[in-house]
């Protein structure tokens, strides 16, 4: 037995086949959970529909149109690129040309995820042969429940990003050059901001691998396309130098990310002021648990985070550094897992193997207990299977589609959204109920929430900037009222269709409220949220 288990911990052969298997069930689970969520209506307009809209705007001659964000965040040009530099979307188009459906993104962003394993598990094979530590690392990032809640968050590119950083990573490491410039450019056109991080791999190869000239110029190429992004295609794609999320999310640095990265460096105490909380200091120590705390042993490994960590620490947004149920740790945990693999490869040559195995067996038992007790997955404490169960209500939705013609302008619930979203003029509720065409919401259940060991938190928040007794509910009555809309369906479990029709059916209209006035005085969660 001793001898088999040798053969295990030291056949290259088996860890392939193990690392193989894992990604392959990671992109299979993830793949299966994302879009039974998506089923049933726990994703949004914002972000999912957003992409899907932009995919089936683009195909049809109207390149990168994205109305809904247009109309909710108030800028004056309706494209997806007025919201982020998300220039490596238009990759998609390709394939969606030949399969129109969301479900493409949340599949390939399970499968890009799970493929992070990959990188880490080179770097181990380069450190370590042919040793058992080579699984440790890729094993314990597919176990991270943080890991899985940014694969779970509907779709967004810096979730791609996060093991695109991880290859990249590698092939400097290895100086295979010519992919690490292909990975690094995708990298700058992922997002606005991630080009600053790309920078500071440039910064990594001057300083630590000694090769100047091709450091200084991957920093340099890096920064001038942040300023020249910041100056020039953002304002065009926007149209003006306002950009709505700085506005909200760092009103208290600047209105620009030019702006914001004067005031720090003129004003270098406000890292510090702005940074430092109870809070913040929480989600980066959750940050490290899974991996005992290792990367720390590594801090310039650790260091190429930094312009993502700040991003996320000097948000107003609470949601931003909250290491559960987001998307923004996905910047953060690559180096995270990179510096790990580093600094177990400093203990490992000090040839302690006591070291090594407390090490070890710390990893193990820190990713292991995270995993069980708040993965999003069914197989946690904090979630079952009922949270990916499909509903007959979610599948009502399908009913609602025939009566909504494509070409129609629509005004929708924001989970409903993503639904609905393969068309020109489509924008969440409120916004534009009395003037689209058609108007759809869910009374049943306005604002899905997850419930688990985690807190009553929203999970895929709908319209939780809406205020229910004040705005939500009005907006509805103020439709029943409105000489221009009518009721044209309804179901008694919550679906309202308004649509804009000289139809005088007063009785359909009059049922309708009535379920409307039962179902808005049963509805508990504005109490729950208070």
């Amino acid at each position: 037995m001793k001898k088999y288990l040798q053969t295990i911990k030291e056949n290259e052969t088996i860890h392939i086949c193990l690392i193989g298997a894992a990604i392959i069930i990671y992109a299979t689970l993830f793949s299966y959970l994302s879009i039974a969520e998506h089923q049933e209506l726990k994703s949004n307009m914002n972000d999912l529909g957003g992409f899907d809209q932009a995919m089936y705007e683009t195909l049809h001659g109207n390149f990168m149109r994205n109305s809904s964000f247009f109309a909710s965040e108030g800028t004056t040009n309706p494209s997806l690129l007025s919201k982020h530099s998300f220039y490596t979307q238009i990759l998609f188009v390709p394939i969606y040309y030949f399969y129109q459906n969301p479900n493409i993104f949340l599949i390939f962003q399970a499968l890009v995820v799970g493929l992070g394993a990959l990188p880490l598990y080179w770097l181990g094979k380069l450190f370590f042969k042919n040793n058992i530590l080579t699984l440790l690392i890729p094993f314990t990032y597919l176990l991270n429940p943080m890991v899985h809640d940014i694969t779970l968050f509907d779709y967004h590119p810096i979730a791609i990003a996060m093991p695109i950083f991880m290859f990249a990573f590698y092939y400097l490491n290895t100086k295979s050059y010519g992919k690490f410039y292909l990975l690094a450019f995708l990298l700058a056109l992922t997002k606005e901001d991630l080009s600053l991080t790309v920078a500071m791999f440039g910064i990594y190869m001057l300083a630590v691998q000694k090769e100047k000239l091709r450091g200084f110029i991957v920093f340099i190429l890096s920064i001038l396309f942040f300023f020249v992004n910041q100056k020039v295609l953002l304002p065009a794609f926007i149209g003006s130098e306002t950009y709505v999320l700085i506005t909200v999310r760092y009103s208290h640095l600047g209105t620009s990310g030019i702006e914001i990265v004067k005031t720090l460096l003129t004003k270098p105490w406000l890292l510090i002021t702005y940074s430092i909380s109870t809070l913040k200091v929480v989600y980066l120590t959750v940050l490290l648990i899974p991996v005992a705390f290792l990367p720390l042993i590594s801090p310039t490994i650790l260091a190429l985070g930094i312009p993502a960590l700040l991003i996320n620490l000097l948000s107003l947004e609470p949601s931003m550094h909250s290491p559960f149920e987001q998307y923004y740790p996905a910047t953060v945990i690559p180096f995270i897992y990179l510096a790990s693999v580093y600094s177990l490869k400093k203990i490992n040559s000090t040839g302690s193997t006591q070291t090594v195995q407390l090490i070890t067996h710390a990893i193990i038992i820190f990713s292991f207990s995270l995993f069980v007790a708040l993965s999003p997955t069914p197989f946690s404490l904090s979630s079952s299977w009922n949270e990916f169960s499909i509903s007959q209500h979610a599948r009502d939705i399908n009913k609602l589609k025939a009566l909504i013609s494509a070409d129609a302008s629509l005004t929708i619930q924001n989970n409903l959204g993503p639904h609905f979203s393969q068309r020109e003029n489509i924008y969440v509720f409120p916004y534009k109920s009395h003037e689209s065409d058609f108007v759809l919401v869910d009374l049943y259940n306005p604002n899905p929430i997850k419930r688990s060991f985690r807190g009553l938190r929203t999970f895929r928040a709908n319209i939780s900037y809406l205020n229910f007794e004040t705005i939500y509910f009005p907006f509805i009555e103020s439709l029943f009222t409105d000489p221009n809309y009518k009721v044209i369906y309804f179901t008694n479990d919550g679906y309202l269709l308004f649509s804009k029709t000289s139809d005088n059916n007063t009785s359909l209209n009059d049922n309708a409220y009535l379920m409307y006035q039962k179902l808005s005085e049963e509805i508990i969660i504005p109490k729950n949220n208070q």
